[in-house]
């Protein structure tokens, strides 16, 4: 349970933060887009300077925390959207 906390955890705040941040839809998938890429690059110079295997399970990890960010800020505007004041 740490390790998903500690390693999903900076993608799915950077595409929360990203998506927030964001206008329309289009930002916010150029958002998620440019988070998965970071990670990908960072897992791909780690495979480079280390002479690892490429973890492409961390590269899911990152990819499913960047969807699950985008499906919570999704949600949550939605529902805030629907309520009404009174």
């Amino acid at each position: 349970m740490v390790y998903i906390a500690e390693y999903t955890g900076w993608p799915l705040g950077a595409a929360f933060l990203l998506c927030a941040l964001s206008r329309n839809r289009r930002q916010e998938v150029r958002g998620a887009l440019a988070v998965f890429l970071l990670g990908l690059s960072l897992e791909y110079l780690q495979h480079l300077i280390y002479h690892n295997a490429m973890e492409w399970w961390d590269v899911r990890d990152d990819a499913l925390a960047i969807l699950a960010a985008f499906t919570i800020y999704h949600l949550t505007r939605s529902c805030y959207r629907g309520a009404t004041l009174s």
